[in-house]
């Protein structure tokens, strides 16, 4: 833990306040599941605060198909993935050991992965919030996450975070629409 705070914190002024952002704590690895991943979360950090941006699933789904694809890590259409990840088998082994290619519908369970973490933290330590709201209203989205987290936002940051982000180039693949 002293390795990972000062890797990525040592230059971090001691009057702010400092956190992390990556959907990895939400998926599980092949040696932690994420009931795991929530307690050892809790016991180096009691008192964190975790935010949870959650993205409409089958959306979710098709983009991580799309990236695997391009990545050449998936040869299969999504349909056939899809169909593939849904036998209670597979459902299984994604949750146990989740991969780029298996984890379509698993990392869409957002009541099975959000409640590893409330079985471990009280519920006023996780916000939720939706990619849609963000797109929506992202001053209002934004505004909820500082007063969540406690921060004065400053006018700065408030119109910083309510700038779209800029899309990256797309692949349109077959049968996905997009």
């Amino acid at each position: 833990m002293r390795w990972y705070l000062e890797e990525f914190f040592g230059d971090a002024p001691s009057n702010t306040q400092w956190g992390t952002v990556t959907p990895h704590y939400m998926m599980g690895t092949g040696d932690a599941d994420v009931p795991e991943i929530a307690r050892r979360i809790r016991a180096a950090v009691p008192d964190v605060r975790l935010i949870a941006l959650l993205r409409d699933p089958v959306k979710r789904a098709l983009s991580h198909h799309r990236m695997a694809t391009l990545r050449g890590q998936e040869h299969r259409t999504f349909d056939d993935a899809a169909r593939a990840s849904v036998v209670p088998e597979a459902l299984d082994e994604a949750r146990r050991a989740p991969t780029e290619t298996t984890s379509y519908v698993v990392q869409g369970e957002y009541a099975r992965i959000l409640g590893a973490y409330l079985a471990v933290f009280p519920r006023e330590r996780l916000h939720v919030a939706l990619t849609a709201d963000l797109a929506e209203d992202p001053l209002a989205t934004m505004r909820a996450i500082f007063a969540f987290l406690g921060v004065e936002p400053s006018a700065g940051a408030v119109r910083a975070s309510a700038k779209p982000a800029r899309r990256a180039a797309t692949s349109r693949l077959p049968g996905h629409g997009g």
